[in-house]
């Protein structure tokens, strides 16, 4: 009998060159299993003679890293091997067939490709608080409201001056007019935010200490009604009147007034200085907008560098767009009332039209925020609400959210200082606090930001500090 469990060297009745009916066995390696064998050979064993036994729990730990780290491999203790590892969701990619390394694959942490576009981000589509605002005028021209450096909202509601302190939640009155005199048709702050500015109906300017809530000076040199103003870092007053004529004023001197500006025929309705002081843009009834630079303030007979006349009724939204152009203060963005509803964009260093859209409403304020190259604008009718615009640089502007909570149009917008929050007050009488543009924490000290939640305050208007003066 033979005997071939035994090897040949063993086999007695083995004779050479005779083909046997069969030979030892060799298991066939998984060679998917090479780095994973590798890797149990030449790591440590945890449970050495000098060491202490691992504990139940240890151990437990133990064998589910390692049934991690396996592949599936058609055994029991297997498992989805494609999931090991895998950066972005969804399935790591499945080698071809054939490879045989395939855990190197799997093994590897994958690099998210390039094309994959970022989400779009959650905006707040509620206010974060909402302050009653009864009283509160319902004007179209009148500017009401502003937000100062020092984060404190001023507010005109009847014949009274409230300051609302951001930081620390809580309102104040700064002054009371009385009844039988001229309504407050605007507040304007200088850009240190000590001093407020109030233009009345009757054309009157008055100038107020904040901290100390007294009125410093009266400025009354025309009758008209005082609408819109802009400060400037000397302590040089601009403001805009009914009768389309444009004051400058240097507030630090008792003979104040050192120019005006005079190309509106209907009211002046919305006022903006660059933030670098070279261009003034301003809005009128007429439906125009001039832009003048800062040298014509002392010039005997002014004149506007451009006129643009596209809009088809009043022009009262007006801002520097900042991540356009030169530093933010070559281009600017204009909107149109009830029967424009349009923005449009301008370059000043040209005198070219750089875009324009249509918002299907009258536009009544408008915001940006370089961060995130965005654009808020607040309107009125048929669509009153607060709009989020997005920069596309092939695109231009896109509509991104509604913010409809207002009650009735919107009557004018401000921003706090690091740009963060907006607020919107309205016809319904009241002011809506927005968080449009939440700042990256991880930019706070490379660019100096603070939040507006926090005790200090930063200046971010503009690069450029802003000079003390004292008034006389």
């Amino acid at each position: 009998m033979k005997r071939l469990e035994l090897t040949p060297s063993r086999n007695f009745n083995y004779r050479k060159g005779q083909v046997q009916s069969g030979d030892r066995y060799v298991g066939v390696r998984n060679e998917e299993q090479f780095d994973l064998a590798n890797h149990l050979l030449t790591s440590q064993k945890e449970n050495t003679p000098s060491k202490s036994s691992d504990s139940p729990a240890t151990i437990r730990e133990r064998d589910a890293k390692l049934k991690a780290m396996r592949v599936n491999n058609g055994k029991d203790d297997g498992i989805g091997g494609d999931r090991v590892c895998a950066f972005r969701k969804g399935l790591a990619p499945i080698a071809a067939l054939g490879h045989k390394q395939q855990p190197n694959v799997l093994y590897s942490c994958m690099k998210p490709s390039s094309s994959v576009k970022r989400s779009r981000r959650y905006i707040a589509k509620s206010p974060e608080r909402i302050l009653d605002a009864p009283g509160i005028r319902d004007d179209f021209y009148a500017h009401l409201t502003d937000w100062s450096a020092s984060n404190v909202v001023a507010v005109a509601l009847g014949q009274i001056i409230y300051l609302w302190n951001a930081d620390k939640g809580e309102a104040e009155m700064l002054t009371e007019f009385s009844q039988t005199e001229a309504h407050p048709t605007l507040v304007k702050w200088s850009l240190e935010g000590k001093f407020l500015s109030i233009g009345f109906s009757d054309g009157s300017v008055k100038i107020f200490d904040a901290v100390r809530k007294v009125c410093l000076r009266t400025i009354s040199v025309q009758m008209h009604r005082t609408a819109c103003a802009g400060w400037m870092r000397q302590g040089i007053l601009t403001y805009g009147t009914r009768s389309g004529r444009i004051y400058h004023h240097d507030v630090r001197v008792q003979q104040s007034l050192i120019g005006t500006f005079d190309s509106h025929s209907h009211e002046v309705c919305g006022l903006k200085w660059s933030d670098d002081e070279r261009y003034l843009t301003s809005g009128g009834a007429d439906a125009a907008v001039n832009v003048w630079e800062r040298n014509q303030i002392n010039a005997e007979e002014p004149n506007s560098i451009w006129t643009f006349s596209d809009h088809t009724a009043a022009v009262k939204a007006i801002e520097y767009v900042p991540f356009l152009g030169i530093a933010g203060s070559n281009m600017v963005a204009t909107g149109g009332g009830t029967n424009d509803h349009t923005v449009r964009i301008w370059n000043l260093s040209t005198g070219a039209a750089y875009s324009s859209f249509d918002t299907f409403s009258q536009v009544t304020g408008i915001l940006f925020n370089k961060t995130y190259k965005e654009m808020v604008t607040g309107h009125g009718n048929p669509n009153s609400g607060v709009r989020v615009w997005r920069y596309n640089s092939s695109k231009g502007f896109e509509h991104v959210a509604d913010l409809k909570s207002h009650g009735g149009r919107v009557l004018g917008l401000c921003q706090n200082p690091n740009g963060e929050y907006v607020m919107s007050s309205g016809e319904d009488e009241t002011m809506r606090l927005w968080h449009c543009w939440k700042i990256d924490e991880s930019l706070k000290n490379a660019d100096g930001v603070q939040s507006t939640s926090g005790r200090s305050k930063s200046l971010t208007r503009s690069d450029l500090k802003p000079i003390t003066f004292q008034l006389r």
